[in-house]
């Protein structure tokens, strides 16, 4: 295999006990494809194919043995799912681009998506917020800046070692400036990293979520940090562990993810689109917007429940609701509220169809 990035033809032979050796555009080493042109593509298709194949046997096997526990399902994909796509990434993640990386990172999300049944066009930074999941490119970071680092504090005589240190891996398009410009997408510079791994993840990830938190969902979903995350916490919230049933944590995370069936979010469904004024709450005469928080503290259709719950609802604001003080007692009443809210909603849509008819 000759290696070179130009598309003209190799006009080179060789020979070997004087017959002309065979060349190979592909060539698989260590289980990593390489390719002639010094493209990585085709290895990254083949990790992220894997890692679908994967997914959806450990899917199959989750639905039959009725697994729903988040923690379980996060652990197991990681170790039987994860190492499939991340085998060999040291050298085929610099090279990848952000279209690619959500290719790879719809595994993860299509986790998320289907445990809690929430939408998919939720941005991927909020279902990371909610569920404190590193995504798979802070995982690689971790992996890269580990290998990097150890390869640091080899010893001189090493192969490795001097690769690394030659004169041609500090030129421009190398695989080393490539990295160097790919951690920079964070601000994360190898002077500034720590050494042990456990710090070299919680370094990485506390890049990516401030990155995450002034770009990526200042810019999109304004409405999540100023309903339900104004103190932009990144770790996994309170409902997820709680001692609670998994609907009433799916009702939660649907009602936080904005992938609810509430009369502010449908209303943008129709055509001509709903104001915000016109997306009004149909159950009871207040003329207010049905907003999550009308929902679950202001409907007046509710009130007999809500009744049943008034110590939980007088000591914990808004933001409390969500807290571990107050969620366990939050479950029971969204799972009440939903299920006489879906009961009121089929009587109102009979209603409506028989008056059609008539």
């Amino acid at each position: 295999m000759v290696f070179s990035n130009k598309k003209k033809r190799n006009q080179y032979k060789f020979y070997f006990e004087g017959s002309i050796l065979e060349e190979d555009s592909n060539y698989k080493y260590l289980g990593i494809g390489f390719n002639k042109n010094l493209n990585w593509d085709g290895c990254r298709k083949k990790r992220i194919l894997g890692g679908w194949k994967g997914w959806y046997a450990l899917q199959n096997r989750c639905r039959e043995a009725e697994l729903r526990n988040w923690k379980a399902s996060q652990t197991l994909l990681g170790l039987l799912v994860l190492p499939v796509i991340l085998y060999g990434c040291e050298l085929w993640a610099s090279n990848t681009s952000g279209s690619q990386w959500k290719q790879s990172e719809q595994i993860q999300k299509h986790l998320i998506t289907s445990k809690f049944k929430i939408k998919n066009t939720v941005p991927y930074e909020i279902m990371l917020s909610e569920t404190g999941v590193a995504p798979i490119e802070a995982i690689v970071m971790v992996r890269l800046i580990s290998y990097l680092k150890r390869i640091g504090t080899m010893e001189e005589g090493r192969w490795s070692k001097a690769v690394f240190n030659d004169t041609l891996c500090k030129r421009k398009k190398t695989w080393m400036q490539q990295n160097i410009k790919w951690l920079s997408k964070w601000n994360i510079y190898l002077n500034s990293c720590p050494t042990n791994s456990k710090e070299i993840k919680a370094f990485v990830m506390d890049k990516f979520h401030k990155w995450a938190w002034g770009n990526e969902l200042a810019r999109k979903k304004k409405y999540y940090i100023t309903k339900f995350n104004s103190a932009y916490d990144h770790h996994q919230k309170a409902y997820i562990r709680a001692y609670i049933s998994w609907k009433a944590k799916c009702i939660i995370a649907q009602l936080r993810t904005n992938s609810h069936q509430l009369h502010s979010e449908i209303g943008c469904w129709k055509r001509p689109k709903e104001t915000w004024e016109e997306r009004v709450c149909i159950f009871c005469t207040s003329g207010k917007v049905e907003t999550e928080k009308h929902f679950i503290l202001e409907c007046d259709v509710f009130k007999d429940v809500r009744d049943k719950y008034n110590k939980l609802l007088t000591e914990g604001s808004w933001y409390d609701l969500f807290s571990e003080d107050f969620v366990e007692r939050l479950g029971p009443l969204v799972s009440i509220l939903h299920r006489k809210r879906a009961d009121l909603q089929k009587s109102v849509r009979s209603y409506v169809l028989s008056h059609r008819l008539c």
